[in-house]
């Protein structure tokens, strides 16, 4: 009894490692292009009554892959930016262009050396990265003719010599072509196999049988492949009009199965290749898990660990800037960089969320004190219970709350004080041992880091990280606040020759000294406008973040810019009237803090300890050594020497009378 001939479609399966890897192209390669995304995908003979679906992994996305024993099939992705895109995707014109290519390579003779060309695939999906969810619908299109084909016979099995035959030769293409012929096999005649583009060359055409590699687990219903297979080959080349398919199953160790392999013997109607291109018309696209047609979904939130859903949340983020906004932003180069807080209080807490929020993950603080009661509801990372029990060092305490927000964060907390000038240490005691033994930890912080936030609260605990950080070639960029003002200012460094901007002592004419005697409880605290501290951390970081973008980093000028705008020397802010300044001042040469000479008794490690020690007992040391003393001393001079003349214009009463001369006077 004859009846249509039923192909069974070829399920898709693609797993995590090809969403992952798509994901991964759509954030750093394609970002909102659509264009098609040449992919490949394979499949291979059904076996123990399972069917082969068409496999798609992360190395779909490389062209040359290739598998022993699966059926290579070429495809393409289509990405679309929004859900109702999707909605709206044209899938009949979609269809049609498969069923174009496919006529292009018959008519070309491509398929010939390629038989897998008779077959493409197309992938319509649109990725939610926010919430790990692919929605996708796959179509392997095919030719649907305006008449049927008609199934005359089925015979299950199969002779073992011409499984035999047709493995021996699959073997030999190292499995990866789904058709050839088969010929022979009558009497003493043996089986023989040649390639789908010689059928020409077959005496008897009639006998001829087409061995398929067929996916399929039905009996009745062949693989989906084998119809695009005998409409544009069995019918419009070859103008058969009934064909014999040989449709092999696999058993184990990958051979063809006698059992499970069926023989269909299929008419092909005359007009299906007449009417071709009146009633050519493309069908494949896959029904969904409801047994519908329309698209599928997969999550993979539940596949993610939660770590990992929280770093590539992150990094998204930063990525979605070079879509449209920034293309050319290199957010590497601040999620890669290592920073130094010196400084766990309120602008500690604030620069190093704004510091995570452009995907730094390495962040060291260093602090001396604990965390108080006053402290929370200003200093970000800090909450209650961090205050019982006297305090939890706060440098630790800001460490664990940027990876409580943030698992993945590589923070760190280091308690320490850092050795100050004016803050005296007698020379051979205790503490000038720890003291010379905390400036080496500092000066190791500090060289193992690439930024050095300088957000301490005393003038004089800014002068060694300062020091360091030119020494070591680091970017130094330091806070300052006011009750209403603000100062935020990146260091010159050693790179910029004759043009080095100053650092945060090059204004000075004075030495710094020990601030924190005799202060009264409104100087103990930070006393600032609440939300000065926020604007001034921004500020630091986007500063920096500025300056990284900048092809000579540091180095660069402050009248350059970068593709995120200015690199400005020192921005300073005041909210009272709610205006910012951009000041920009060069090196001092007599800076207690980057001049030469301090440079250099620094370098000497033979004297550096005898260095700092007087730096730190003697709060004038420094001002002798950089020739701030003499410099004074000639002021001094000049000023005293200046010589007061009276004013013989400026006259009092009627007449011109003159007037007493010391009423009046000018300096000049």
């Amino acid at each position: 009894m004859t009846e249509s001939l039923r192909f069974l479609e070829l399920a898709s399966a693609p797993d995590v490692s090809f969403w992952a890897r798509l994901a991964e192209l759509k954030l750093n390669e394609y970002k909102l292009s659509e264009d098609p995304i040449p992919v490949v995908g394979h499949y291979r003979a059904s076996a123990n009554n399972f069917a082969s679906p068409l496999i798609l992994t992360s190395a779909s996305f490389d062209l040359e892959t290739t598998y022993e024993n699966q059926i290579r099939m070429e495809g393409e992705v289509v990405l679309l930016n929004t859900l109702e895109s999707m909605k709206t995707f044209e899938r009949k014109k979609a269809g049609l262009s498969c069923i174009e290519r496919i006529d292009e390579d018959v008519g070309s003779g491509a398929w010939v050396e390629a038989s897998s060309k008779l077959n493409r695939f197309v992938v319509v999906c649109f990725a939610d990265l926010k919430q790990y969810t692919f929605y996708y619908w796959v179509c392997v299109p095919a030719v649907k003719a305006a008449s049927p084909m008609i199934s005359k016979t089925v015979e299950e099995g199969a002779g073992q010599d011409v499984c035999t035959a047709c493995y021996e030769y699959y073997k030999g293409t190292k499995g990866r072509t789904p058709f050839w012929i088969v010929e022979g096999g009558g009497g003493d005649t043996p089986f023989r196999c040649r390639g789908i583009g010689e059928y020409d060359r077959c005496e008897k055409k009639e006998e001829v049988i087409v061995a398929f590699v067929d996916p399929s687990d039905a009996t009745g219903s062949p693989g989906w492949p084998l119809r695009n297979f005998l409409w544009f080959v069995a019918s419009s080349l070859w103008g058969a009009k009934t064909v014999r398919v040989l449709c092999l199953k696999e058993e184990k160790l990958g051979r063809f199965s006698t059992t499970s392999s069926v023989l269909h013997t299929v008419d092909v109607p005359p007009e299906s290749g007449e009417d071709k291109g009146k009633t050519i018309a493309a069908v494949g696209w896959e029904h969904n898990a409801k047994g519908g047609l329309g698209p599928r979904s997969v999550n993979l939130a539940s596949t993610l660990d939660p770590k990992q859903r929280a770093s590539a949340a992150m990094d998204l983020n930063l990525k979605l800037m070079r879509w449209r906004a920034l293309p050319e932003l290199q957010v590497d180069r601040l999620s890669k960089s290592k920073c130094l807080l010196l400084g766990a209080g309120t602008l500690g807490c604030a620069v190093s969320r704004i510091l995570q929020g452009w995907g730094c993950r390495k962040i060291t603080f260093v602090d001396s004190g604990k965390v108080a009661f006053s402290n929370p509801v200003r200093q970000s990372l800090f909450e209650f219970t961090d205050c019982l029990e006297g305090g939890k060092p706060k440098a630790q305490a800001a460490a664990d709350a940027l990876k409580k927000i943030f698992p993945d964060a590589d923070s760190s907390g280091v308690q320490l004080t850092i050795p100050m000038p004016g803050h005296p240490v007698k020379e051979g005691s205790k503490l000038h041992r720890q003291t010379m033994e905390t400036v080496s930890s500092l000066d190791a912080l500090v060289k193992d880091h690439d930024i050095v936030f300088l957000l301490t609260d005393t003038r004089e605990s800014r002068w060694l990280p300062t020091l360091l950080s030119l020494a070591h070639g680091k970017l130094a960029v330091s806070v300052a606040l006011g009750f209403d003002t603000f100062l935020v200012m990146r260091h010159g460094c050693l790179a910029q020759g004759e043009k080095r901007l100053g650092c945060y002592f090059c204004n000075d004419v004075a030495a710094p000294l020990n601030s924190t005697k005799n202060r009264t409880l409104d100087q103990q605290c930070t006393v600032v406008r609440p939300g000065l501290a926020s604007i001034a951390s921004a500020l630091a970081v986007e500063l920096v973040s500025s300056i990284l973008q900048h092809p000579m980093k540091g180095a660069a000028s402050d009248e350059d810019e970068s593709i995120l705008g200015g690199v400005p020397h020192s921005i300073r802010g005041f909210l009272d009237s709610f205006e910012q300044l951009k000041l920009s001042s060069p090196a001092f040469g007599n800076c207690v803090g980057c001049s030469e000479r301090v440079l250099a008794s620094y370098a000497d490690e033979k004297g550096r300890e005898a260095f700092l020690t007087r730096v730190f007992n003697e709060p004038e040391y420094l001002e002798e050594l950089t020739g701030l003393t003499e410099l004074k001393r000639k002021a001094q001079e000049a000023l005293e020497g200046m010589e007061i003349e009276s004013d013989e214009d400026d006259t009092f009463g009627d007449g011109g009378g003159g007037g007493d001369d010391d009423d009046d006077f000018q300096i000049l």
